[in-house]
């Protein structure tokens, strides 16, 4: 009896599935199909409402941490671009998938471009805040008055760009320079970006989009070109997989999940379109995550969310609802934790524990943080209230030895800065005061011993379930268990009516009219064949390409060159520094080689920089190699999977086969053989469906087909390398653009790592296509043969018949 087994929503979603192939085998019947159509309907509606989202905000302003955090919530702290400046330029959208890796990583994406409706709200958010700057600029009215006559849509761009440039040579100090740029780099983007377009973009491309200072366009002959397009970005949206650890502690019941980090505001470049996509996002969250420094806590946030609220048209009772504040730096706090302790640092100068009011009168800053908190949300709601650092989780991860592959790589970067160190002993220096009761002094203690990321996760991953998530889920459960009693019902029902009989007759038309469907499905499979499976480009069901998973495959395998970590290593105030290039004029100083005591430990040579382009041939290399391997593998997991797909869309025709070709006929159809030539068509038809549906048939042939195919040569290899072997990278001591920001900045590193991974994927990509055309041959040549036999020869209604009446066939023919 079929049973509701629980779990989350995808399994439910599964048991439905299940539920409707089962009932595709119920027999047509007047006292069942009353019963089976509402099973079926049931079913699909719990296969419709188990596409359940989860959106999770960061808002805020400018260098608050909310990537560093973001990135440490997801088990990675590195995972997103992090600077002390305003860094994020654009929405970044992280939707999560389940991996077996042990770290966060990013493995694709792409950039959605403003619609025609957003480009205009855009146009209109710059003519109300150029009409406010250049109030505030002293602008004549009978100047500014212009402004209110243009209509707010695109077309209106270059007078607004013509009304703030003049007025802007005229008072250079104001606003309106600023406002200025963010309008020629509006105006630039829609000569290069159609709106309402997305296009894929490989992590680095998603890098240089989502990076403010460091994203530049950088020099001319630079080949990206991205950068122009950044004032057009509508959001980025990043697919990331997280462990699965990771993913299990939300406890979100299998429900989609994005995280979705919003600009700072108030800082850095483009803050009107910040704030103008701060609105489009904040209207359509589950949950708001406001974020704000502790070492510059403001209560005007609330201020500006309730404005952006106002545009949105959401209801500001249901926005405090989902609104969860967060303290982000709390280690920054200017002289805390040092002025509540003794000048040995070793006691508290308050009572042990303090009340919140003592610590409130002592410490006027932490007064002014919890007030700001409180602002945000409904009164008495400090449940909602979190004190997070980055830094001491970092620390207490590097003080636990530990065995996460993040922790692993960037405590071993970061445990040992300055900061760091800092932020581990004012994490202590908490400990030592105590917490006052309550869920401040929760707050507290959650701070000091890991940062608070563990209370934080709890925190808002319960208050996202309480905004409906669990209530859905509940709903969709007691569906699958009303599902569960139908069917049930349903097998009641059969049981008393007994088998329903069928005739020969009856079942030769069935078995004629599966054939039938079944030749007009391989026609169709045919006919598809080379647009779906031959084409590396091809999204099947909105799934990645096989050659985007190759270029996810070869970015991966890029980043992963341990190269990256020395440069990355090099980096100083966003700049690459070298001091010196393998071989340099201190690589052979007495210092280092008068080791002549045999008992003394040699040193340990230290990472070295590449500084020309040949460094990265060898792992250029190496990575395409890896890739030909997997190519074979993926291409044969795709021959199954599309001949799968179609195998499931005549499962009705096979049950019918099964059922009807049994053994006993196949013996039957053999035996007629022997004596009518025209019994030859029948084996014909019984091969054909054989090939058809068995289980891996036709994989099975493209397998051992595909397996004779040569990779390219070691020649083909070295020609598809992008860069002249020769030459020297810009950082390199003797190069003479060392030292300037546009070649040596951290975005000609990603640049670099993107274009050796299009390299290795565009190089790959062509023996993928190779295979895939291989692979269609060999499938179109065996749809065709299996097609020819689809024939319903009339021999074979005589031998089902005879069968009814007892006679051989040749009897009954003669």
């Amino acid at each position: 009896m079929p049973e509701n087994r629980g779990g989350d929503l995808p399994d439910l979603a599964l048991q439905a599935k299940e539920a409707l192939l089962r009932l595709q085998q119920v027999p047509a019947h007047p006292e069942l199909d009353a019963l089976r159509l509402a099973a079926e309907k049931l079913a699909t509606k719990v296969v419709e409402n188990s596409e359940k989202k989860v959106r999770i905000g960061l808002f805020g302003g400018f260098s608050v941490g909310k990537s560093l955090l973001l990135g440490t919530l997801l088990g990675n702290p590195l995972l997103l671009p992090v600077h002390n400046q305003a860094t994020t330029a654009n929405v970044a959208v992280l939707r999560l998938t389940q991996s077996g890796d042990d770290t966060a990583r990013i493995t694709g994406g792409r950039a959605e471009y403003l619609s025609d409706a957003e480009l205009s709200g855009y146009v209109a958010r710059l003519l109300d805040h150029a009409a406010e700057a250049a109030d505030q600029a002293n602008v004549p009215k009978e100047e500014s008055a212009r402004l209110r006559t243009l209509p707010r849509e695109p077309r209106s761009l270059p007078a607004l760009r013509d009304f703030v440039r003049d007025q802007a040579a005229a008072r250079p100090h104001s606003s309106l320079s600023l406002l200025l740029a963010e309008i020629d780099k509006l105006g630039d983007a829609m000569q290069a970006v159609q709106p309402g377009t997305a296009e894929d973009l490989d992590p680095d491309g998603l890098m240089e989009l989502l990076t403010q200072a460091e994203g530049r366009d950088g020099p001319q002959d630079a080949p990206s070109g991205l950068g122009v397009r950044r004032a057009m970005v509508r959001r980025l949206v990043l697919e990331v997989s997280v462990p699965v650890a990771t993913w299990n502690l939300a406890g979100l019941h299998g429900a989609e999940v994005e995280f979705v980090d919003v600009p700072g505001r108030g800082g850095g470049e483009d803050w009107a379109r910040h704030e103008f996509l701060t609105g489009l996002e904040i209207g359509d969250v589950t949950v708001a995550m406001v974020m704000f420094s502790a070492d510059r806590a403001r209560t005007a946030e609330r201020l500006t969310l309730s404005n952006l609220i106002y545009h949105t048209g959401r209801l500001p009772e249901d926005f405090e609802d989902c609104l969860f504040a967060s303290v982000g730096k709390f280690d920054a706090v200017p002289g805390l934790p040092w002025l509540l302790l003794s000048e040995d640092e070793r006691t508290s100068l308050l009572p042990s524990p303090p009340t919140e009011a003592q610590l409130f009168d002592a410490a006027g800053d932490i007064r002014g943080i919890f007030t700001a908190a409180r602002e945000l949300l409904p009164p008495g709601r400090d449940d909602r209230i979190v004190v997070i650092s980055s830094l001491v989780h970092l620390a207490r991860a590097a003080d636990a030895a530990p065995t996460e592959q993040w922790a692993r790589d960037v405590t071993a970067k970061l445990s040992r800065r300055k900061e760091v160190d800092e932020a581990r002993e004012k994490a202590d220096g908490w400990a030592r005061i105590g917490f006052p009761p309550g869920e401040i002094g929760a707050a507290l203690r959650a701070f000091t011993e890991d940062g608070g990321i563990a209370r934080l996760r709890e925190k808002l991953f319960a208050h996202a379930r309480g905004r409906g998530l669990d209530l859905h889920v509940r709903q969709v459960a007691r569906d699958v268990t009303a599902l569960a009693e139908h069917e049930a019902e349903l097998e009641r029902i059969q049981a008393r009516l007994g088998p329903l009989e069928v005739t020969e007759r009856e079942t030769a038309a069935r078995l004629r009219a599966a054939v039938a469907a079944l030749s007009s499905h391989v026609s169709d499979m045919r006919a598809e064949l080379w647009g779906t499976l031959g084409d590396p480009r091809h999204r099947p069901d909105g799934a990645p390409s096989l050659y985007d998973r190759i270029r996810q495959d070869a970015a991966n395998g890029v980043a992963e060159w341990p190269l990256w970590l020395v440069l990355l290593g090099s980096v100083d105030n966003g700049m690459i520094v070298v001091r010196d290039a393998p071989g340099g004029p201190h690589a052979g100083d007495d210092d280092w080689d008068d080791v002549d005591d045999e008992d003394e430990e040699p040193l340990v040579p230290l990472p070295t920089a590449p500084v020309n382009v040949r460094d990265f041939l060898s792992p250029y290399q190496e990575t395409c190699r890896s890739l030909y391997g997997s190519v074979n593998d993926r291409v044969t997991r795709a021959v199954a999977d599309w001949v799968g797909g179609r195998r499931r869309a005549f499962a009705e025709q096979r049950l019918v086969v099964e059922e009807v070709l049994d053994q006993r006929l196949r013996e039957a159809a053999a035996q007629e053989a022997l004596r009518d030539p025209a019994a030859q068509y029948v084996l014909a038809l019984f091969q054909a469906l054989d090939w058809l549906l068995g289980e891996k048939a036709l994989v099975k042939r493209v397998e051992g087909r595909l397996a004779s195919v040569s990779p390219p040569s070691a020649q083909e290899l070295d020609a598809s390398f992008p860069f002249d072997p020769t030459r020297s990278l810009a950082w390199h001591p003797g190069s003479p653009r060392r030292g300037k920001r546009e070649y040596c900045d951290m975005i000609q590193v990603f640049r670099l790592r993107r274009e050796l991974g299009e390299a290795a994927s565009g190089h790959v990509g062509q023996h993928l296509a190779a295979l895939q055309a291989r692979a269609c041959r060999v499938l179109d040549a065996r749809l065709a043969s299996i097609g020819s036999r689809l024939v319903w020869p009339d021999k074979l209604s005589e031998i089902i018949s005879a069968r009814e009446t007892g006679e051989d066939a040749g009897g009954a023919h003669a």
